[in-house]
C-alpha cells in the first residue's frame, strides 16, 4: 500500500505552484508592449516613417522575432513571446488596404 505523509504533499504542491510561478514571470518577461499613438494608415509603410507609432507598424514589429533593431522605430521592438499592442491618444482608425495577419 502506498502511503503519502501530508508534510510531503504540502511540499509538492508548494514546489509546483512555484515552478508556475516562475515560468509564468519568465514568460512574461520577454513580452514587449507596443503602443500605438498614431491613427495614420498607409499600405506603403515607408510613408508612415516618422509620424508616431502606426497600428501597421507596430503589427509589423510584433510579427517580427527576430530579435534585431525595430524594423519601424517609431514603435517599440517586438518579442520571441506574445507582444501586447496598446493604444495611447487614438480613438479612431481608418485602415486604407488589407493590413497584416497577426501571428
Amino acid at each position: 500500500m502506498l502511503t503519502f505523509r501530508l508534510s510531503h504533499v504540502r511540499a509538492a504542491l508548494v514546489a509546483a505552484c512555484l515552478l508556475i510561478t516562475a515560468l509564468q514571470l519568465a514568460t512574461d518577461a520577454h513580452a514587449a508592449n507596443i503602443t500605438v499613438n498614431s491613427a495614420a494608415d498607409n499600405a506603403n509603410l515607408a510613408m508612415l516613417a516618422g509620424n508616431g507609432c502606426s497600428l501597421r507598424e507596430a503589427i509589423a514589429n510584433a510579427n517580427d522575432t527576430n530579435g534585431g533593431p525595430p524594423d519601424y522605430p517609431d514603435c517599440a521592438v517586438g518579442s520571441n513571446g506574445p507582444d501586447t499592442i496598446s493604444f495611447s491618444g487614438v480613438s479612431s482608425i481608418t485602415v486604407v488596404d488589407e493590413i497584416f495577419v497577426i501571428t
